[in-house]
């Protein structure tokens, strides 16, 4: 084999090895802890993490996007070595750490890939060998045996046969390549399994590869034929990268979702709603990071066990900008069980560590007991039933019962085509979400409390609630103008407001809730609309629709509002005047307002017709006296008559009587005149 074997020994001042044999070159002060297990250590943005690794003697190493070494202590003091890894143009990897010191690899890609593993040891002493057999090989993972060698899978330029490679490097920097037993197998997310034995995930049909200095190579499957000890899941679409070994010999494999396999045994698919990184603690739990998918941006640590039981965190603290922390992307656990990420506001960028309490438990659904029955335990992942305090997810297509009557739920997670039925529902702050494109539904009576309720619906997603609402708290539907809808069916009794951020339509009676749409601090984009009754209507920033057409596909709707109606300077009106219906029938969108009127002379009115006959509609009637005109529909304003003949308009007054059906005050509309 042909290999460039360069090492420069030079001892690297007493002051740039504080864990290596000497002195720190930067360090920084820890910050006090902060509230919901989460500390704070802020780090400057060019020395931040990329990577985070814990050594065999606990050790937390880092290493920054220009390859400088550093090391975090317990207590959060950050530390910044005055060492740079040897690498090309990609960041140095660290695979492991030792008494023997630190094993990484760097990629230089481009025209002539190749790849460069080191070790850095305890004296200062940097010593690296630039791979080059296979020609124009590239590092695709690595870890540190047990005796403190370095393993590296490397890939040639081509990916046929023959071009994989695991690489054996001793501490003296001695080469052995051993190859794959499976030409093109191609391994990677490579560690060191708790037999002694270095394993590989195989990219040709997800097996692994494991490898020892004293024998071949060889195969093991993922799962195989014995049942797991366990229930699992019902959940697939599993696509490993991740490998992580476990104290008892088997292996979490994350992608999204997860495996824990019992290499050439048995293998349980669970869902698991996390990043694709993760860290293993030292009770052999998965940890990784949760983002909320709708609503005000959170994420949160999450941890799941063997049976598949799933916990959170609260959300991770807000940083000093008071902006959300979001995580980049390192995740590690240190021996005492704690979590240690990377994460920015944006702005600044924090080192923070979890030390786990007060988690949330999720139950999620799967129905693989039979039935449809909450009370069955074996319905849920990890066979635990859901009790008061924890969130609910629901993910796939069913129709469940609720039979645990007195529930008070911190979350409810609709993931899946879900239609639920059964016992009352109190549901706390986390609220209700459905995911995008999901259409489901809740016939539950719910309880909004005097905090309110916020239901949030992805875009293309449409939530059904006809269960009865009550409570003193109100709504908040939708966030930052989510797109989906929301449809309120029943004749609900909560009193609090309805603050609409998405797409709302009201086809129950609830006159004691006002509605404001697009309140500030919104922007542009909620709407509003539906054939039922509200208390008082505002629209600050949003839109009064006659129907969402393309969700419902409904008729035109008459809105009946029992206060006042109040349309502020950006606000918009979409009536409609169509042939609809079996049989087909001329309806007009009619707002009917017992107060007053009042429109701002800048808000937008558009008029929809189509199959539209000669006549005289009313759009917004009131009792109350009306104040105001639409900009695009003065008096006496035309438009085109898009569903009448060719050339035809129709023309606004404030002036006419309502006519039957309406109030006496009233905007009308002729349709079908010759200009």
């Amino acid at each position: 084999m042909r290999q460039l074997d360069r090492l420069f020994c030079g001892l690297l001042c007493a002051a740039a090895m504080a864990a290596l044999g000497g002195a720190p070159a930067r360090a920084s002060t820890a910050a006090p802890a902060v509230t919901g297990g989460f500390s704070v250590f802020p780090v400057a943005s060019a020395t931040a993490p990329v990577q985070l690794l814990v050594g065999t003697d606990g050790r937390l190493w880092f290493v920054t996007a220009q390859s400088e070494l550093g090391l975090i202590s317990s207590a959060g003091q950050i530390t910044l070595l005055a060492v740079t890894l040897p690498h090309g143009n990609v960041t140095a990897v660290l695979v492991g750490a030792g008494p023997e010191g630190v094993w990484a690899y760097g990629n230089m890609t481009g025209t002539t890939p190749s790849c460069t593993v080191s070790l850095t040891n305890t004296g200062g002493v940097i010593t690296q060998r630039t791979l080059t057999h296979p020609a124009a090989s590239l590092c695709y993972g690595g870890a540190r045996d047990a005796t403190g060698n370095g393993w590296f899978s490397i890939h040639g330029a081509q990916t046929g046969s023959g071009v994989s490679r695991m690489v054996w490097l001793s501490q003296a920097g001695k080469v052995t390549t051993i190859l794959t037993d499976r030409a093109g197998a191609r391994p990677g997310a490579v560690t060191l399994g708790s037999d002694g034995a270095i394993w590989a995930l195989k990219f040709d049909n997800h097996s692994y590869g494991r490898y020892t200095a004293t024998a071949p190579a060889t195969t093991v499957s993922i799962g195989g034929s014995e049942t797991p000890p366990y229930p699992g899941s019902i959940f697939f679409g599993v696509n490993p990268h991740q490998l992580l070994p476990r104290a008892d010999g088997t292996f979490w494999l994350l992608g999204f979702n997860v495996i824990l396999s019992d290499p050439g045994k048995w293998s349980v698919r669970y869902l698991f709603e996390g990043h694709e990184f993760g860290a293993t603690t030292p009770d052999g739990a998965l940890w990784s990071v949760f983002s909320d998918r709708t609503g005000p941006p959170a994420e949160r640590m999450v941890r799941m066990d063997v049976t598949g039981r799933f916990d959170r965190s609260a959300p991770l603290p807000a940083g000093t900008t008071s902006a959300p922390m979001a995580t980049t992307g390192p995740i590690a656990a240190t021996p005492n069980g704690s979590i240690w990420t990377v994460t920015s506001d944006g702005t600044n960028m924090y080192v923070l560590r979890y030390q786990p309490t007060a988690l949330t438990h999720v139950s999620i659904w799967t129905g693989a007991g039979g039935g449809s029955h909450w009370s069955t335990a074996a319905n849920w992942q990890g066979d635990t039933l859901p009790a008061s305090g924890d969130a609910v997810e629901m993910p796939i297509a069913s129709a469940p019962i609720d039979d645990l009557p007195g529930l008070t739920l911190q979350q409810l997670l609709m993931t899946g085509p879900a239609h639920i039925s059964g016992a009352a529902l109190a549901i706390g702050t986390g609220g209700i979400q459905v995911k995008s494109r999901v259409q489901a539904s809740i016939a539950n009576p719910i309880s909004t409390g005097a905090s309110g309720l916020q239901i949030i619906a992805d875009p293309l997603a449409t939530l059904n609630l006809s269960g009865v609402i009550s409570g003193a708290g109100g709504l908040l539907v939708g966030f930052s103008h989510s797109a989906g809808l929301v449809v309120l069916t029943a004749a609900n009794t909560y009193s609090g407001t309805t603050n609409v951020a998405g797409n709302l339509e009201i086809d129950g009676n609830q006159p004691q809730s006002n509605v404001i749409v697009s309140a500030a601090p919104f922007l542009i984009g909620g709407a509003v609309g539906g054939s039922g009754t509200i208390g008082s209507l505002r629209l600050d920033n949003g839109s009064l629709v006659s129907s969402f057409a393309g969700i419902t596909s409904a008729c035109p709707t008459s809105l009946a509002v029992h206060g006042d109606l109040v349309l502020s300077a950006n606000a918009s009106f979409f009536p409609e005047i169509a042939g609809c219906g079996t049989p087909q029938h001329q309806v007009a969108t009619r707002v009917r307002v017992t107060g007053s009127v009042t429109i701002d002379p800048s808000s937008f009115l558009f008029l929809g017709t189509s199959q539209d006959a000669t006549q005289s509609a009313c759009l917004i009637s009131s009792q109350g006296p009306p104040t105001g005109s639409f900009a695009s529909a003065r008096e006496g304003a035309t438009q085109p008559d898009y569903g009448a003949d060719s050339g035809d308009v129709v023309r606004f007054t404030y002036l006419a009587s309502g006519g039957p059906g309406c109030y006496a005050n009233a905007l009308t509309v002729m349709t079908g005149i010759d200009p």
